[in-house]
């Protein structure tokens, strides 16, 4: 992986490694390209989702069939949407189709714990609010529940913490990005630059 990022050309990529467990079993592919992040301006005003009912066959196994089962949802995605949010049978807000999802109310942080592909960037962005003294709930936001959100965010590799500013018509909070989101980004930021590595 390092030859490769090293005769690659440019600063920033997405890696992805991917094991065949069906086909050809065993066999390892390594795909790199250029890593999209969002602009700054996204940060400043915060971005838009939908939501749409979906659930992961196997929510700890980061799946290319879930990639495929939910292709419908990535052709939604556009310049004013970034991200859709999927809720289960329950309309729990469980995750974006690359995200996790989370949304504050009361200076309360809720969050699923069920259901979901966990990612390092959400365990990353979980123990900074820990040491923020943010309190925590695993208890995943429910879709009538949007409306009394005060801020609502989304973390990945290409995100980082991410505040989300509407979802489907409703407007989150103030409709700007919140303290906590921007307190978890710098905190999140600060960690990165803290634990890098050179290839």
């Amino acid at each position: 992986m390092r030859t490769i990022l090293q005769g690659a050309a440019g600063d920033d990529f997405r890696v992805r490694l991917s094991v065949d467990l069906e086909d050809q079993v065993g066999d390892t592919y390594i795909l790199v390209e250029k890593l999209l992040t969002p602009s700054p301006l996204q940060y400043q005003h915060g971005v838009n989702a939908l939501t749409r009912p979906f659930q992961r066959e196997n929510p700890r196994a980061k799946s290319t069939r879930f990639i495929q089962n939910s292709a419908e949802y990535r052709l939604i995605l556009t310049k004013e949407i970034n991200e859709v949010l999927l809720f289960n049978s329950r309309v729990e807000i469980l995750e974006g189709l690359s995200s996790n999802f989370y949304g504050m109310t009361h200076s309360i942080l809720y969050t699923a714990n069920e259901g979901i592909l966990p990612g390092i960037t959400r365990a990353v962005v979980l123990e900074e609010a820990q040491k923020l003294n943010i309190e925590i709930c695993f208890t995943p936001v429910r879709l009538g529940e949007i409306g009394r959100l005060d801020e609502a965010f989304l973390t990945s590799a290409s995100r980082a913490v991410l505040p989300v500013r509407q979802i489907d018509h409703t407007i989150i909070g103030a409709g700007e990005p919140g303290p906590v989101a921007r307190e978890l980004n710098d905190a999140f930021q600060a960690r990165i630059t803290q634990e890098i590595e050179e290839i």
